[in-house]
């Protein structure tokens, strides 16, 4: 009896102890402003422009450009704090490369020949990599 009893504790214990151990592995909370932000955010994400037809890709990387400004005006009420700080940042990182792919005129057709494909091409990827460090920044902020 007394074994039996000790046995039941024993596996209480352990089953205490092992829903703990599912608890933590759930991850960490998301920010509000992941829940709102992060399955586009990581759609968005996914899709690379490596096509030499840059003009193909401007629809995704102008929705890049402007889903990083929606998720800056979202922080615009936050208090400030070094995560807050570095999503600002990493979206100023996005903004500026947006800028030039438009002020390039990468968006037309003719974008894909000599050194405007090359430059247009360099563009799109500090987009796609710029965008991507601003997804793993939101992802960062505390709940």
């Amino acid at each position: 009896m007394r074994r039996h009893a000790l046995a039941l504790a024993t596996l209480g214990a352990l089953t205490l102890t092992g829903c703990g151990v599912a608890l933590q592995l759930g991850g960490d909370p998301k920010s509000q402003l992941c829940e709102q932000y992060c399955d586009e955010l990581e759609q968005l994400d996914e899709i690379r422009c490596t096509t030499s037809d840059v003009h193909t890709c401007a629809s995704t990387l102008t929705e890049k450009v402007m889903l990083a400004h929606s998720v800056n005006d979202a922080l615009a009420n936050e208090p400030m704090s070094d995560e807050v700080e570095r999503v600002h940042a990493k979206v100023t990182l996005v903004s500026s490369p947006g800028e030039r792919f438009g002020n390039n005129k990468c968006f037309e057709e003719g974008a894909n020949v000599g050194d405007k494909l090359f430059r247009c091409r360099q563009i799109a990827q500090d987009i796609d990599e710029r965008f991507a460090e601003l997804v793993e920044q939101v992802r960062k902020l505390p709940a």
